[in-house]
């Protein structure tokens, strides 16, 4: 089989040398979806392997950029500084009128974003290229890859789940650089997963020592890590998610409150009401009659 001839791209401020062994998925038609990307300022967009000898080299070039490496890695240069070694989970942000070449010589896996520069993105990328950890690559990946398999099928409906993608995809580029900072990212991902182990077993006697322990922070680091993140303390947050359960099982279940207060990690159903009236400003009772009206 006939290998597949390398592209070469050559404008006034960019270069582009593209090995044919290397494989791009743009996020382009079917056409409903197009028109949403440029109405939001995307200008292009794809999932990418590049293999050994893939280059690019921009001059003042005139959009946005955000680059993640999902594996491999790459080797970034911007305004001929030092060489930068990109691994995965980088990513590159560069604003418009940036200076910078990139470039692999084993392979690498990347999602990239061109977002239109005098749009509502200037702010978010300010002005100077740098680069950092990503805070949503993962979910981004993902999102991208699903637009594509969706925009494949090419189904009458299919415009109306692309449009959904768009507006994750612009989600997390809101979340990724004009959010959380990545290391406040990751407390927060530890959080939810920890909430998430919570809301599996809500009987448990949890302890402030013992949620801790399970993300992996001391006492008073957790502690004034979930009243950053959340403005409750962590077993404020562990009531709220007792008490949203406890709502949920009077309305749709019909368990006694013996067994509710069994199930939220309540000793008694006296104890269980008294907190439950505390929390609603309703007995469990009342609570039940007045919603089931």
């Amino acid at each position: 089989m006939a290998k597949t001839k390398p592209r070469i791209i050559k404008t006034d401020t960019e270069y582009i040398y593209i090995p044919g062994a290397s494989r791009e998925r743009f996020l382009t038609p079917p056409f409903p979806s197009i028109k949403y990307l440029a109405t939001n300022n995307i200008m292009m967009a794809g999932l990418s392997t590049w293999t050994d000898g893939y280059r690019i080299d921009r001059y003042k070039i005139y959009h946005h950029l955000l680059l993640y490496t999902l594996g491999g890695a790459g080797s970034l240069k911007i305004n001929d500084g030092k060489t930068v070694k990109l691994k995965k989970g980088d990513l590159f942000i560069a604003p418009y009128d940036s200076n910078y070449s990139y470039w692999t010589d084993s392979h690498w896996d990347a999602a990239w974003l061109h977002l239109s520069a005098d749009s509502k993105w200037d702010t978010l990328f300010g002005t100077t290229a740098h680069v950092r950890k990503s805070a949503w690559g993962k979910e981004m990946d993902r999102v991208m890859q699903g637009y594509i398999e969706e925009s494949d099928r090419r189904r009458v409906d299919s415009g109306a789940a692309l449009h959904s993608y768009v507006d994750l995809i612009l989600l997390y580029i809101q979340r990724e650089i004009g959010g959380d900072d990545p290391l406040l990212a990751d407390a927060r991902r530890t959080l939810e997963g920890l909430w998430s182990t919570v809301q599996q077993d809500l009987k448990k006697t949890w302890s402030v020592d013992s949620l801790a322990q399970f993300a992996g922070m001391s006492r008073s680091c957790f502690h004034r890590t979930v009243v950053d993140l959340t403005g409750s303390s962590p077993m404020q947050v562990i009531n709220t998610m007792r008490m949203e359960r406890a709502g949920e099982m009077l309305l749709y279940t019909n368990y006694t409150l013996s067994m509710i207060a069994e199930e939220i990690g309540y000793e008694t159903q006296f104890s269980f009401s008294k907190a439950f009236k505390r929390y609603s400003g309703k007995s469990p009772k009342e609570f039940r009659e007045e919603m089931s009206k």
